[in-house]
């Protein structure tokens, strides 16, 4: 397992010759990001954008001054769910929905479309916020620090491990952590194999769709052509399998799976001005041209940083399969009653 004998490597060179300013701010990363996203979120986009700040910002932290840093949301996920939705009604549900960092702090569009989608299924949602996974930590070899920052994330997340309810996570990269880094880091043993059971958020809803008759008539593709980037933990570790099965619904619609291996971005890898040519070139081996080749298409990427990647080498806006459908309003709906907790 060569990532994790690199983090264990990079944790043993911080102890032995500390790390610099720009680990620990990457590693760090999901600290800040949900103390600059929501009331701050206006004023921090406005200075990474800035020419002046922005330059300054890239350069401190090793960045290429050619990349785009992503935005800070005014709203966040479960800001946005809070509004509408009281505590009391979160008891009982049917699935479960971890807010990852990434869609939380950046991108909560995807996670606000994954709940339409499941509550239109007819299932009870739960938004947990129990806390970052740590996964910008422990790929970067702060392994101490995030095994610290687990403890009350882990007491927030235990209980619902015992209730049998799916719990799913967006982001491919927070699926892993809790899956297969996570239970590496801690001694209960019997805590490490509850959490083995986070899936992805495909495999939540491809298990929601079996179970309901008419989930192909209720939500539908966006697109009658979409081509699918995987993120690299969701190719490794949990497959593709999922997502060519939710498409197989539709046999109307042309599924094309790019075999594009990496993007090149590999977290905050492709930001770092040293290896931007490489990154770069690893876009453009196979996935751009791949993206390009399919201009009427709906190009789908989980990873929140794959995402980033295809937009600074395509120009092409690319979405969390959560983003991918509509729904089809019914009259013999199922009368459901969204169940949210923040």
């Amino acid at each position: 397992d060569m990532a994790r004998l690199k983090s264990e490597l990079q944790q043993h060179h911080h102890d032995l010759y500390g790390a610099s300013l720009k680990e620990k701010m990457v590693a760090r990363s999901p600290d800040i990001a949900r103390k600059m996203s929501g009331k701050k979120a206006k004023l921090m986009n406005a200075l990474q954008s800035n020419v002046i700040t922005g330059r300054i910002v890239k350069s401190v932290l090793g960045l290429d001054a050619r990349r785009k840093l992503p935005t800070y949301a005014e709203s966040t996920w479960t800001m946005s769910r809070g509004k509408e939705n009281s505590l009391d009604d979160a008891k009982t549900p049917d699935v479960i929905l971890l807010a990852d960092t990434y869609t939380e702090c950046h991108h909560p569009q995807s996670g606000l479309a994954a709940i339409r989608l499941l509550e239109h299924l007819g299932q009870r949602v739960l938004l947990l916020n129990a806390g970052c996974c740590q996964r910008p930590r422990i790929s970067h070899g702060f392994l101490k620090e995030a095994q610290e920052r687990l403890v009350p994330v882990l007491e927030k997340l235990k209980p619902w491990l015992s209730k049998e309810i799916p719990i799913a996570v967006l982001e491919p990269g927070c699926a892993s952590a809790w899956t297969d880094d996570i239970p590496d880091l801690i001694t209960d043993r019997t805590l490490a194999e509850a959490l083995k059971k986070i899936r992805t958020f495909e495999s939540l809803l491809l298990e929601v769709m079996q179970r309901s008759k008419d989930a192909s008539s209720r939500i539908r593709p966006i697109a009658s052509e979409v081509v699918v980037h995987g993120h690299c933990h969701q190719k490794s570790i949990f497959g593709m399998r999922d997502m060519q099965s939710i498409f197989a619904h539709w046999p109307e619609v042309k599924y094309t799976e790019i075999d594009s291996g990496c993007c090149g971005m590999a977290g905050s890898f492709g930001y770092e001005a040293k290896h931007y040519e490489l990154s770069k070139k690893m876009a453009e081996r196979v996935l751009i041209p791949a993206v390009n080749d399919h201009p009427d298409a709906l190009v789908i990427a989980n990873g929140f940083s794959c995402r980033h990647q295809i937009e600074d080498f395509s120009g092409r806006q690319s979405v969390h399969i959560a983003e991918a459908f509509e729904v089809v309003e019914t009259t013999n709906k199922r009368n459901t009653t969204p169940h949210v907790r923040i």
